[in-house]
């Protein structure tokens, strides 16, 4: 992806967060003007904030070139820790958790038989 489509993203998923009711920080909107050969595209920072909540959207630290597959992020939760992961953020059957999502009954069915027979692994 070049800069410019990353920069370009990143503005429109700023436009979509406002459009949701997000508090876009260090929004700039497109003053290009064609008539006089005038270009200053939109930009923004990648913060955003609702309520409690603020979002950095950082699309130029997004690269997958290294590994195939976008990395997934752990982040911790307030309150207790998981009963099934004891706070360590790792499923001891080793499911991620797009996996659990994509099949649930498979997981559930597995997280069963981890519980009731002993099994460690998938």
């Amino acid at each position: 992806m070049h800069y410019l489509d990353r920069k370009e993203a990143v503005v429109n998923i700023g436009r979509a967060l406002a459009a949701r009711g997000w508090t876009l920080l260090d929004f700039k909107e497109d003053r290009s003007d064609s008539q006089v050969d005038y270009y200053d595209p939109a930009s923004w920072l990648g913060l955003a904030v609702k309520g409690d909540f603020v979002a950095c959207i950082d699309v130029n630290g997004y690269v997958t070139a290294y590994s195939g597959k976008p990395k997934e992020k752990r982040i911790p939760q307030p309150g207790p820790p998981c009963p099934r992961c004891q706070g360590s953020g790792e499923d001891p059957l080793g499911w991620t958790l797009n996996e659990a999502r994509a099949h649930p009954q498979a997981y559930h069915s597995d997280l069963l038989k981890g519980r009731y027979q002993g099994a460690t692994s998938r």
